[in-house]
């Protein structure tokens, strides 16, 4: 131990017992000089990282793993607040219910995403509990926290397979149902507009026929990509089945949209992909009131359909009175 750490352990002084009499009143000092030693040497090896703080935050003290997960050393540490580790990821709001619990006397429990010496962001498990001295009032806090990175990690893993669609990273049909319904219910309530997108691959049958199901799974990733890369932050795209997919672009109109289809459509007629040239038909939606997800993917998909129609590598609009 170092030398504060050996006084804190067996400097002889009443406050010892009056620290412990709450909860060993008639043991004598000796003992509880014994009993807070083997709480020290049990806390400073938890494999939990734990920390003390004043009742303003001031961290007064650390165990080993809590300094192994944070990177920090204890001089670093000791006297700052835990601002230093966080990584500003974390909402203001899970804060202020936090100092609100604590305020309150009772023990909060939740996560947090922090930030090592490193600049390395994790996550964290973390519970608080108020401590009181004798006359009930709160002195300190004591957090106890664990490194959650592997669960969130697998977490955000699972997410992808309900989400994702396992060869082209696209969303898949489900996750573009749910964007699907929460657009239209923000359109219900607004005067936003938005647009969907169905293309497909022309003549994808005879390109698995005669190249192989491998080759035909390499286009459809690399046209997702391609795809992908014209597309703003707020626009959605899935793979809708087979060579068909499906893109949401928020607040655009029919117009908007088929300049957008068009542009997309001589892009991919012009790019070769795996070595192929490729073309695709697109069909085109907009919402209109009081449309479901259903209607304006039945527009959608006839305007799709008489463009392959007309002679594939087209894009169809939607009439306004279907």
């Amino acid at each position: 131990m170092k030398n504060g750490e050996h006084e804190a352990v067996h400097g002889g002084s009443e406050s010892e017992r009056a620290m412990f009499h709450p909860y060993w009143p008639d043991v004598d000092l000796d003992t509880l000089r014994v009993k807070f030693y083997q709480l020290y040497i049990a806390v400073e090896q938890s494999p939990a990282a734990t920390a003390i703080t004043d009742t303003e935050g001031r961290i007064e003290y650390v165990n080993r793993r809590f300094l192994e997960v944070t990177g920090y050393s204890r001089e670093e540490l000791i006297g700052k607040t835990p601002a230093m580790i966080q990584s500003g990821m974390t909402p203001d709001h899970v804060y202020r219910e936090l100092w609100q619990t604590l305020r309150s006397g009772r023990v909060w429990r939740g996560e947090l995403q922090n930030r090592k010496k490193s600049g390395e962001l994790y996550w964290e498990a973390e519970t608080i509990t108020p401590v009181r001295d004798d006359s009930g009032r709160i002195r300190h806090f004591i957090a106890v926290f664990h490194n959650i990175a592997e669960r969130k990690r697998l977490e955000e893993e699972l997410e992808q397979q309900a989400t994702r669609d396992h060869l082209t990273g696209t969303q898949n049909r489900r996750a573009f149902d749910v964007a699907m319904r929460k657009a239209v219910r923000q359109a219900e309530r607004s005067d936003n507009t938005f647009s969907l997108l169905l293309f497909d691959i022309d003549h994808f049958k005879s390109i698995n026929d005669q190249h192989g199901h491998d080759t035909g799974d390499i286009i459809l990733k690399r046209l997702a990509t391609l795809v992908g890369q014209t597309l703003r932050s707020t626009d959605l795209l899935a793979r809708w089945g087979g060579e068909e997919f499906a893109i949401l672009l928020q607040d655009t109109t029919a117009q908007g949209a088929s300049i957008f289809a068009e542009r997309l459509r001589q892009q991919v007629a012009e790019t070769r992909l795996h070595g192929l040239a490729v073309t695709i038909s697109l069909g085109i939606a907009e919402y209109r009131r009081g449309d479901d997800p259903e209607a304006i993917l039945a527009r959608a998909d006839s305007a799709l359909y008489r463009a392959k129609r007309s002679g594939r590598n087209r894009v169809g609009i939607a009439d306004t009175q279907e």
